[in-house]
């Protein structure tokens, strides 16, 4: 296939390198489907698959949040504590926004998350084609590289299935595009927000951007803040170089105006609001070390090194060389930034396209000056270096096993608890913490124990669960247990429960049972 390219005409005049990148971006997230078919496919026998992956905590509590916006709730609570917090969790728009699709089109819940995580991730993959070809004009085949790379790529974590006993940080989702968008729909929606600012930023829209950007705060302040922050470290640098003319100095100052009031609306949220204030508590994730980071990043880290000394030598600085060395130097400084910024590895997520970027033009002028053939080869040469990572991941989702496989009478108790009389605050449930999380997400329940971020003082109530599983017990003081936890209904497989004898709970108080669990209250 030849990369040399016609001029476009006017009107829609699609180019080759646009066929290419479109063509990348369908395969990119059809094969985020994958590793979900096979696991439906073929699940252990007495288990059906529940369309969760490994990041089975994280997918849960993004359910929990559309179910409750799916019901019109604006304000989600925290269904993962039967605790009483303050100030109720300020919406996500992505969640709303995938809520009101499954309220509207009458999917489910799984059905929904999985449909946003699909168009999201297309549409940001078509903006991030675009972005690269306003990053790089007139070099569309170091464009599409960039895109490419920034699409598909991964870093160096696949030594370690050679044998290599090497750490690397490419196990991270937010490291790279292709992780973010197999697990998550609103790191999609997050690189989407984050990549159309700044398309709109090169295109000399600063209000629309800032629009995004703003927007980009409630979806997902970790990418938020360090991108605002580069945005406006750009314009510091390039007005004493420079290198911006006042029109576009004053585009970015636009930009970052919605942006600065949207984040100080967040920190005043977060400081007034004592439930969000304590999940930032314990919402820790400290980052790797940097050379951990280097080889996650792989050979585009080596690519964009080779282009910022080129540039250093060269002084062949433009607003958007600015910006992507910019957005690297804020989102390194926040990585490391603990105890003020305890969230430190959230702070790189959308950075690889900065790399990207940067390696990609690098080698432009080798790739414009291939003849067209060599220049196919050698870009699929390019993509096919970086996507190991990703292929050996895709692997082992779709044939290990996943703790998304459920028991298979599972989704008859998901219907059950959200039968029980009540709403979600009256369906308080006892149980361990892994049935939890599925009843928050799939059963409208409120739980004792479910994710370790969301559930307030989480090593301790695991205590008390396990305790009460374990530890021998009247039922009169099982009972006190689980009023002292705040719950109504105790679940627990109804086998465990007959092993208890007298001390298990009464078949009286059974309102419900299948093979692998039962229903006993209210208690």
């Amino acid at each position: 296939m030849s990369l040399s390219s016609p001029p476009r005409g006017p009107g829609w005049n699609p180019t080759r390198h646009d066929v290419v990148a479109w063509g990348i971006a369908l395969v990119a997230v059809g094969a985020t489907f994958v590793p979900y078919l096979a696991q439906d496919a073929s699940p252990p026998p007495g288990h059906v698959f529940s369309w969760t992956l490994t990041a089975v905590p994280d997918q849960c509590s993004y359910l929990m949040w559309m179910d409750q916006h799916r019901a019109g709730a604006l304000r989600p609570a925290d269904r993962m504590t039967t605790d009483a917090i303050g100030g109720g969790f300020l919406p996500n728009p992505a969640w709303v926004a995938l809520g009101w699709l499954a309220a509207a089109t009458g999917l489910s819940l799984a059905a929904a998350f999985h449909a946003g995580r699909a168009l999201l991730g297309l549409g940001y993959l078509l903006v991030l084609w675009a972005l690269m070809r306003a990053w790089l004009p007139g070099r569309p085949r170091a464009a599409l590289a960039g895109f490419g790379l920034a699409a598909i790529g991964s870093g160096l974590a696949w030594v370690q299935a050679v044998g290599l006993p090497v750490m690397t940080a490419d196990w991270m989702p937010e490291l790279w595009t292709w992780q973010s968008l197999l697990y998550f729909p609103h790191f999609a929606a997050s690189l989407l927000l984050a990549c159309g600012a700044l398309l709109l930023l090169a295109r000399g829209r600063g209000w629309a951007a800032g629009g995004l950007l703003a927007l980009l705060v409630f979806v997902h302040p970790y990418t938020a803040l360090p991108l605002g922050l580069a945005i406006g470290l750009r314009w510091l640098a390039c007005r004493w170089r420079g290198v911006l003319d006042a029109a576009a100095g004053r585009r970015d100052l636009a930009a970052l105006l919605p942006w600065a009031v949207a984040m100080a609306s967040l920190a005043g949220w977060f400081a007034a609001n004592p439930g969000m204030r304590g999940w930032a508590e314990r919402n820790v994730m400290p980052s790797p070390p940097p050379w951990q980071y280097a080889l996650g990043l792989g050979l585009v880290f080596v690519l964009a090194a080779w282009g910022a000394v080129r540039l250093a030598v060269r002084r062949e600085w433009d607003a958007s060389r600015a910006l992507w060395v910019s957005w690297i130097a804020v989102a390194a400084l926040l990585a490391y930034a603990s105890p003020l910024v305890p969230y430190e590895r959230r702070c790189v997520e959308g950075v690889h396209v900065a790399f990207a970027a940067l390696a990609a033009s690098a080698i432009a002028g080798w790739l414009e000056r291939l003849r067209p053939a060599r220049a196919a080869a050698a870009i699929a040469g390019l993509l096919v270096a970086v996507v190991p990572t990703n292929a050996l991941l895709l692997r082992q989702e779709a044939t290990a096993r996943n703790p998304g496989q459920v028991r298979d009478d599972w989704p008859s108790l998901w219907d059950a608890v959200r039968g029980l009389p009540g709403d979600a605050a009256d369906r308080t449930v006892f149980t361990d913490a892994r049935t939890g999380l599925f009843l928050a997400a799939f059963g409208g329940a409120t739980v004792f124990a479910g994710h370790n971020e969301l559930t307030p003082d989480f090593p301790q109530k695991m205590r008390v669960i396990r305790e009460f599983f374990e530890r021998p017990a009247s039922w009169p003081a099982r009972v006190a247990t689980i009023r002292a936890a705040g719950c109504r209904w105790l679940v627990m497989d109804p086998e465990d429960a007959a092993a208890l004898g007298p001390d298990g709970p009464p078949a009286d108080l059974l309102v419900a049972r299948g093979r692998t669990w039962g229903i006993w209250g209210p208690l």
